[in-house]
């Protein structure tokens, strides 16, 4: 591949990786129930935030930038754990 290709790819990537941060940050919103009427949310619902890290993960590790994809992959996966932390500390138990 010829190298502006190259470093074009990296940069797309690298923005991919970045974009997962506020997707992530998105689909764990829209887990929360904002009208508290206790409908529950589909299980497979809960594995988007991940999802959208590992993508991210990925995408990261492609462009060559490790520790963009490392955090990528934490912030998806810790999204959910930390949403129900907070919610818990906020309306009790």
């Amino acid at each position: 591949m010829k190298a502006p290709v190259r470093e074009k790819r990296k940069r797309i990537l690298a923005t991919i990786a970045w974009a997962s941060f506020p997707v992530s940050t998105a689909l764990t919103l829209m887990l929360l129930d904002w009208q508290g009427t206790g409908v529950a949310k589909p299980l497979w619902t809960f594995a988007l935030p991940p999802v959208s890290g590992l993508v991210g993960g990925i995408a990261g590790f492609r462009a060559q930038k490790e520790i963009l994809g490392a955090v990528a992959v934490a912030f998806g996966l810790l999204c959910v754990p930390v949403a129900i932390f907070v919610v818990g500390l906020v309306y009790g138990p």
